[in-house]
């Protein structure tokens, strides 16, 4: 379980500071930490709401959802 709480966290910081860094750079200070607080809170919302409620395959989808939100940002 601490594994799987680790790759999430890893998952879910990458992608916002990621969504960060890419909208700084092309509209701003302003909505680029719009863009981060609002990656970070959905993709742990909804991770963390599956991890709770889907019970024993909860944790695994969670962690593959946040690193599949990860790797699609870079593609974005």
């Amino acid at each position: 379980m601490i594994l799987q709480l680790l790759l999430l966290m890893i998952a879910v910081l990458g992608a916002s500071v990621y969504t960060l860094i890419k909208e700084e750079k092309k509209t701003g200070f302003a909505k680029g930490h719009d863009k981060f607080r609002f990656t970070l809170f959905g993709v742990l919302g909804v991770s963390l709401g599956l991890w709770f409620f889907l019970g024993s395959y909860g944790p695994w989808l969670a962690v593959a959802i946040a690193w599949a939100y990860l790797v699609f940002s870079f593609f974005r």
